[in-house]
């Protein structure tokens, strides 16, 4: 299966394939709808809708750097007692960045419905941007690390012998398109 989130499990491997750069997803009347290269800090005063229902692993690590952090300067928004986990949360908290107010909908389909609507901005990987066009505008942020990782995931136990010509296959698709990428492979057994 293909999933956007890495985690640990007994049964299951797991290969990064690529990382897809986020866009800002806008309403189409909204006054930064026409401006490129945006910037998460513009973003903050806008309404952040949150539609992930999986969350980033919590690891005492991570959970450290956002405290230490936190406690550099006053300004910092990130809280000192427990990490942001909510992905795109997390992707604003890297940069400091606290979002003035969020909504939580049940998927991103929900997600891009209210931006249509004028109800909020949220991000959305970048294979996203031709959904809605009429009423949504895509712009593209200045953040280069602010991506979304696509995993491959299979059967540690048991690896399909068809799983390396379906990389071969991907990897294909990637250099047609000229998308970047690192090419990897399962385990030993393939």
């Amino acid at each position: 299966g293909f999933g956007r989130f890495a985690h640990q499990d007994a049964w299951i491997q797991q290969i990064l394939l690529r990382h897809e750069r986020y866009l800002v997803a806008l309403p189409k009347a909204h006054p930064l709808a026409n401006t490129t290269d945006q910037r998460l800090i513009d973003l903050a005063n806008n309404r952040l809708i949150l539609y992930h229902q999986t969350h980033l692993p919590v690891s005492t690590t991570a959970a450290t750097t956002l405290s230490t952090k936190s406690g550099e300067t006053d300004s910092e928004p990130l809280s000192v007692s427990e990490p942001v986990t909510e992905p795109l949360l997390h992707l604003f908290a890297r940069y400091g960045i606290t979002p003035l107010m969020t909504t939580e909908v049940s998927d991103l389909q929900v997600a891009l419905g209210l931006v249509a609507a004028s109800e909020g901005i949220t991000l959305v990987p970048a294979s996203l941007r031709t959904v809605r066009t009429e009423q949504i505008s895509y712009q593209r942020l200045i953040h280069e690390n602010i991506t979304s990782p696509v995993y491959l995931h299979t059967l540690k136990d048991f690896i399909h012998p068809k799983i390396p010509n379906l990389l071969d296959a991907i990897y294909a698709v990637y250099e047609q398109r000229g998308i970047t990428y690192r090419r990897q492979k399962f385990g030993s057994k393939l």
